[in-house]
């Protein structure tokens, strides 16, 4: 990237965290796709399927899931205030991490998360939801 011109990364509180006491929200920082990033993600879902029998779309597994990994560690760039649940017991017992910006923590934090939260983050990138007014919730925690 040239220099001078940087990616927008946004902070965001997932609809479900909204309205919880403050100490129990977690802040995803969302990294606003480009259309590069979008051709990077069509070829990595490409790898994952192919032309069947009948002209009929398959997926490939391996390959498919990798893409979506992938396209989640694409997105978000850190996590603040992220309580692991029980698939990670070790991290668990770290109780609610402050800050987390290794991508294999975060690699980690896709598998923990439902499905649904992943897509939301996943749609924030790609500008189909607005992020939360952080300011707001900043005023809230003092």
């Amino acid at each position: 990237m040239a220099q001078g011109i940087t990616q927008e990364t946004v902070p965001y509180i997932l609809k479900s965290d909204e309205g919880a006491p403050s100490e129990e929200v977690t802040i995803w920082w969302v990294k606003i796709l480009t259309r590069l990033d979008t051709v990077d993600s069509t070829e990595r879902f490409s790898r994952g399927v192919r032309m069947g029998s009948g002209g009929k779309t398959e997926i490939i597994s391996g390959p498919y899931k990798r893409a979506i990994v992938e396209d989640w560690l694409q997105v978000v760039q850190k996590v603040e205030n992220y309580h692991f649940g029980l698939k990670y017991p070790e991290l668990q017992e770290q109780g609610w991490v402050p800050v987390i910006e290794e991508r294999e923590t975060i690699r980690k934090i896709f598998y923990d998360i439902p499905s649904d939260w992943a897509d939301e983050i996943t749609i924030v990138a790609t500008g189909g939801i607005q992020p939360a007014d952080i300011n707001k919730f900043k005023k809230s925690k003092k």
